[in-house]
């Protein structure tokens, strides 16, 4: 007996240690998975063009998401409160939003959207009513946008259509006569 026991040690001691071990092997890996898939893409934010406002309160940034359900970039314009560090959206919806920049006093906020359809158009935004107006009926995207010193004016640089630079014109083609023309031959 003592033999038989003896001998069904080293059994009983595998059994009983695969016994604890199962659960552990078979519990799922705790934190994020390591490996990253095309899904991963549309939770990926990148922030750009950051614009500080004139009291360096404020913090205007470009936000740029990928929308899942039309496998295209967004734009949207977020702002940051500097002090708290708090984020919300100022300037999102269908379109993309872009280019913001902060006119001399804080109090209004330039910027391009494509929210109306076709080509982008330049808005202004009042940041104490939250108001919005279109202030440009453009063919094409105003870029480099610029408030005036005094906050009266914006400029822009705009691509404008054109037949290009004329450097000169082709010579006129030379004149062919009408008619058989003749040879001289002569006998000397």
């Amino acid at each position: 007996m003592r033999r038989l026991a003896h001998s069904l040690a080293p059994w009983a001691l595998l059994l009983s240690a695969t016994a604890f071990a199962a659960p552990a092997l078979a519990a799922p890996a705790e934190g994020p998975n390591p490996i990253f898939t095309g899904g991963d893409l549309f939770n990926l934010s990148a922030a750009t063009d950051a614009q500080i406002s004139p009291d360096g309160r404020t913090i205007a940034y470009v936000r740029k998401t990928a929308d899942i359900m039309t496998d295209k970039a967004r734009s949207s314009i977020w702002v940051i409160n500097v002090a708290t560090g708090e984020q919300r959206p100022l300037v999102t919806g269908t379109g993309d939003h872009f280019s913001p920049r902060w006119s001399p006093d804080g109090r209004r906020l330039a910027y391009a959207s494509t929210g109306e359809g076709g080509a982008p158009q330049l808005f202004v935004r009042w940041m104490d009513t939250g108001q919005s107006v279109r202030v440009t009926g453009l063919p094409d995207s105003p870029q480099g946008i610029a408030w005036s010193p005094d906050g009266t004016r914006i400029a822009y640089l705009m691509t404008v259509p054109d037949d290009g630079p004329r450097l000169g014109s082709a010579p006129k083609s030379p004149r062919v006569r009408s008619g058989r023309s003749r040879s001289r031959s002569s006998t000397r």
